[in-house]
């Protein structure tokens, strides 16, 4: 089978309320005045639905940073994105990335399933909800499994780490018992576990969820978003960054083939052009 691997759109609205400023949200608002506004654009994602169809491509994982702020409006512009996609045909699997947690409210209100909840595949086996426990058990074929789970929360004013919970990670555990011995496993979540440059936007508890990768020889493939930067490595498994799907001089995504193994293509996007 074949799937895209897509992340961090960073849809951004202006704030409708003077009230909605009151929070973290200013921060973000200043820093996409003077910095994002000059680096993402969207108006080429209306292309990506001609991109799957002449691919064969029907199913697709984004892990995070559908919004900037998290803003109300914010979510609508991502919402309609992926109802777009839905309503061609596209089975979604997502997961939430530290923009999309961005305030208290939005963390704590779940906004991120109250928008996507009946957009996006919650729920696969062992009675494990993504919404609820923070991962989920998703069969895909011919042996393979996808695991999204949870690695965001809100974070204080300049903080955009992320946090691998014990709770996540004894649901991640429970999965791993439950899935056939045989099987092989695709990982998705916001946040990579190894650290990069920037200190304040690393994954807290990364090495629990690493030792929890290179323990298990069926874990395949680890997905991820958050740094802007696509790649593909080696670190117990193959771990693939989907990079940013709309950064306006180096918009990326992943193509990746499931058989024996995973292949993965990484590509650039330009709607005329893709390399």
């Amino acid at each position: 089978m074949k799937f895209a691997h897509i992340s961090d759109l960073h849809f951004f609205a202006f704030p409708e309320s003077v009230r909605e400023l009151f929070s973290k949200r200013t921060l973000g608002v200043c820093n996409y005045l003077f910095h994002r506004k000059f680096r993402f654009e969207h108006k080429h994602l209306g292309a990506l639905k001609q991109f799957f169809s002449e691919r064969g491509i029907s199913r697709l994982v984004i892990s995070g940073d559908f919004t900037t702020t998290a803003a109300p409006r914010e979510f609508e512009k991502a919402r309609l994105f992926v109802r777009d996609l839905v309503d061609s045909g596209m089975e979604i699997y997502a997961v939430s990335g530290n923009h999309d947690q961005y305030t208290c409210g939005a963390y704590t209100s779940k906004r991120f399933f109250q928008v996507f909840g009946d957009l996006i595949r919650l729920e696969g086996l062992y009675h494990v909800n993504l919404a609820q426990d923070g991962a989920a058990a998703i069969p895909l074929s011919d042996g393979w499994f996808l695991i999204p789970f949870e690695t965001s929360n809100h974070q204080p004013l300049f903080s955009s780490r992320g946090y691998f919970s014990d709770e996540v990670e004894k649901k991640l555990r429970f999965i791993l018992s439950q899935i056939p011995e045989d099987a092989s496993i695709v990982m998705a979540t916001h946040f990579p576990f190894l650290p990069f440059k920037f200190p304040k936007a690393h994954l807290e508890n990364a090495p629990a969820l690493q030792r929890l990768i290179e323990e298990d020889p069926r874990i395949k493939l680890y997905l991820h978003g958050h740094r802007h930067r696509q790649g593909v490595y080696e670190c117990g498994c193959q771990v693939a960054d989907a990079g940013s799907i709309t950064l306006k001089n180096n918009a990326t995504l992943n193509v990746i083939e499931l058989g024996k193994d995973a292949t993965i293509h990484p590509m650039k996007w330009e709607p005329d052009h893709v390399v």
